[in-house]
């Protein structure tokens, strides 16, 4: 459905899509209406505009909801990153504790991740080894040392990337 003709219908749809109450829209497109008359003039406009409130619901739904590939894509990289590979500004990055001279980054349990991806692809659940935990993350520790081993690696890599673009 293309936009209404009506640019201040449209703006009330908009609103509505959003969340706004009908007479908090209907006031934003004709500012001064009283609250009575917004609420039963609102209720009236929203008969007429209903269909593309939906539509634009529904777009904004769309827009917003990952696809089946894209929570594979996900589990995928969960599975495939090597903890050590994993800081703070990692997608797969849960949490970051700083104690000392260690950091903790809580990160995605990839056994769940496995079953997850297992579940999205339409196969069985795989068994689970035994002594595994039931939580949905894993805590890595990591010593200054190691961690500043691991990021400066990181940025060699990088910099080795960006010299052979």
């Amino acid at each position: 459905m293309p936009l209404l003709k009506n640019p201040r219908h449209e703006a009330f749809a908009q609103a509505m899509a959003r969340g706004a109450e009908v007479t908090e829209a209907y006031r934003t497109v004709y500012p001064k209406a009283t609250r009575g008359s917004a609420g039963s003039a609102g209720a009236r406009l929203l008969g007429i505009v209903r269909p593309r409130v939906a539509e634009l619901q529904s777009q904004a739904e769309d827009e917003t909801m990952l696809t089946i590939a894209e929570k594979r894509k996900f589990c995928a990289a969960a599975l495939r990153t090597p903890v050590s590979e994993i800081d703070e500004t990692s997608p797969l990055c849960l949490g970051v504790k700083r104690t000392g001279t260690s950091v903790e980054y809580k990160t995605v349990d990839k056994l769940k991740a496995l079953q997850l991806d297992n579940e999205l692809a339409g196969h069985g659940k795989p068994e689970k080894p035994a002594g595994a935990g039931a939580g949905m993350t894993v805590d890595v520790v990591l010593s200054a040392e190691r961690l500043a081993a691991i990021q400066a690696r990181r940025r060699a890599a990088m910099a080795a990337r960006v010299r052979n673009q």
